[in-house]
């Protein structure tokens, strides 16, 4: 009787460590969001086309593209980009050259390296990485209009944003221009590269 209760025993205990080692073993999702080393967001992401001046010229039919800032005109665009790391579960803020996003917390899937570029100095485009990325949700992104001087007779309802699509087409977004801010806002629920086009006259 006594041998068959330290066989039941033993039993029990090897089962147990089993059970023990396969829980240690075992990934759940933290819901903290541990970060994680990951390469730099551009390294990962589809990089957006390389315009030239002539091509921004002619790009949106019926529109010239926003010059918001006629003193960066001319400069280089190497590097010209703010990066930072967000927690999923915290959110947070990217900007840079006063264009940026928002990300409220949970609107990420994961934790994550935010990058905003402006690839063109001095023209209201504006590159939000990693691209592609779909949201939880939507996100809150602006182009910054500070020192932009629209032309005598025209106003703030002549400009249109526009995005680029998984098929290199520009598509008419919606937004509007926060005139105390002087920023042109927009809540999307993707990362592209935005555009702001003032209608030809």
């Amino acid at each position: 009787m006594k041998h068959r209760t330290w066989q039941t025993t033993s039993l029990w205990a090897l089962g147990l460590g089993v059970l023990l080692i396969l829980v240690g073993c075992s990934s759940f999702d933290d819901p903290v969001g541990t970060p994680q080393a990951e390469p730099d967001a551009q390294e990962q992401a589809t990089l957006y086309p390389v315009w030239t001046d002539e091509q921004i010229e002619d790009l949106i039919p019926g529109f010239h593209v926003l010059t918001v800032d006629s003193r960066a005109s001319g400069r280089e665009a190497l590097d010209d980009q703010s990066s930072r790391f967000i927690r999923r579960t915290q959110g947070g803020t990217v900007q840079h050259r006063n264009n940026g996003v928002q990300i409220g917390a949970w609107q990420l899937w994961e934790d994550r390296t935010v990058t905003v570029s402006t690839p063109n100095p001095g023209r209201a485009i504006v590159d939000f990485y990693p691209h592609p990325y779909q949201f939880n949700g939507h996100v809150r992104i602006w182009i910054d209009l500070t020192y932009v001087q629209l032309p005598p007779g025209r106003n703030w309802w002549d400009i249109q944003m526009f995005y680029v699509d998984d098929n290199g087409n520009l598509v008419p977004y919606w937004g509007y221009v926060d005139e105390g801010a002087r920023q042109y806002i927009a809540w999307t629920d993707h990362f592209s590269r935005y555009i702001i086009g003032l209608k030809a006259q």
